[in-house]
């Protein structure tokens, strides 16, 4: 039986959510809870221990969901991680419920004078960045929840939970009857093999659900829903180079210098296959991207992404000589804001260009209503999760907007 008082606060949010959005153009404003958060606001109530994971994919509304959990709950305080450029967008919705935040960065949470208090409620965004097991914002997180009295509400968008290390990192904090200890906790739930090198024995997967998402979808505590984002995905072939003094002694004839490492030879590769002498992109790779961006009539706004900070800044460099309308966002811009609604602004019928790099992941929302495609021209490795997050950029938020999406990825041959 949901208690009334609470259903009066949760409609009281959407209201007052409805009422701030008024002045915005009509495809941003927010009108009304979704089913699924009015299913996350019902499940919340049914839980003895009052903590909950949106376990949400990009657009669901996780932090007005969250903040309207904790204001249903009749708190006008909180406590918030969440990343740097969401801040101010934090702030905008709390106020708007009349809630009082002291919010922190993942890295500020991770510092050893950072302020806990277990007295108020706490919500955590992006809660994989906490890191796995072994890492010391989780560290840190799993001694710090259990004395927490209020509520918790944690949120992450579906790709991000990949492996079960992080939904143990999830039990600890969110299960009523938690088992503390890894070692214990995968003994349990998973299968493995003996891993001579490590001291826990490498995880093959689970023993009773096929993956990680059917895993946590099962738990009381986990508001679920699956991502269904669809996309179209082309490539892009780029003329490659091969420079035998680099690639059999590892030195860079540019700087004069012999790699140290095998990390900081992949570096330089990168560096080699993109960038010219004069640190801007090699002619033969800019001519191929602007022939290719340029010549699409599908599309006139485009999201370039370079998962190497020094490919986003010489591609930024080469292409402001070229064209007026080109953006970039990296982990070192100052005015993220500007450079995200200057791309958003250009007209409609104006060829435009925000390039990016990881920083894009989180925090810049918006760009869907402008922008329906993608180039990976420095595609990442390895990180399947992260390349989702730089695909949602371009996804619509919420209801499918029905327009179709497109994904190039860049790739040598």
């Amino acid at each position: 039986m949901i208690n009334r008082e609470k259903l009066i606060r949760w409609e009281r949010c959407e209201g007052l959510f409805r009422q701030a959005d008024a002045s915005l153009p009509e495809d941003r404003r927010f009108k009304a809870w979704k089913q699924s958060q009015t299913d996350a606001f019902n499940r919340f109530q049914t839980l003895k221990l009052r903590r909950m994971f949106l376990f949400f994919p990009t657009g669901e509304g996780k932090s007005k969901t969250s903040l309207a959990l904790i204001g249903a709950e009749g708190y006008d305080r909180s406590v918030v991680i969440a990343p740097l450029k969401t801040h101010d967008q934090w702030k905008r919705d709390a106020g708007t419920l009349g809630i009082q935040i002291k919010i922190y960065t993942h890295e500020m949470f991770r510092q050893p004078g950072t302020h806990t208090p277990t007295n108020v409620p706490w919500i955590v965004d992006e809660y994989h960045k906490l890191g796995g097991h072994g890492g010391e914002g989780f560290k840190k997180w799993k001694r710090l929840a259990p004395k927490i009295k209020h509520p918790i509400v944690g949120a992450s968008a579906t790709p991000n939970y990949n492996d079960p290390d992080r939904a143990f990192c999830l039990e600890v904090a969110f299960d009523e009857r938690p088992i503390y200890n890894y070692g214990d906790w995968i003994h349990k739930h998973c299968l493995t093999e003996p891993n001579r090198y490590a001291y826990y024995p490498k995880v093959l997967g689970f023993k009773d659900y096929d993956n990680v998402q059917a895993y946590l979808s099962d738990k009381p505590w986990v508001a679920y829903i699956e991502d269904k984002a669809t996309w179209e995905e082309w490539e892009l072939i780029l003329p490659s180079t091969h420079d035998f003094l680099f690639e059999e002694y590892g030195l860079v004839v540019r700087n004069k210098r012999i790699t140290n490492s095998d990390m900081e030879k992949r570096h330089k590769r990168i560096d080699s296959y993109f960038i010219d002498d004069d640190g801007r992109i090699r002619q033969e790779i800019m001519d191929t991207v602007i022939q290719y961006i340029f010549d699409s009539t599908d599309h006139k706004k485009w999201l370039i992404f370079c998962s190497h900070k020094t490919v986003a800044e010489a591609l930024y460099k080469t292409m402001m000589l070229m064209y007026r309308e080109v953006y970039l966002i990296s982990g070192d811009t100052k005015d993220v804001e500007r450079q995200k609604m200057g791309f958003i602004n250009t007209p409609p019928e104006v060829k435009a260009v925000l390039i990016g790099t990881s920083a894009i992941a989180e925090g810049v929302d918006g760009l869907d209503k402008v922008c329906q495609a993608l180039l990976l021209l420095d595609p990442l490795v390895g990180d399947g999760a992260k390349t989702r997050q730089i695909i949602g950029r371009i996804l619509p938020r919420g209801t499918d907007d029905g327009l179709t999406r497109d994904v190039v990825t860049a790739m040598f041959r």
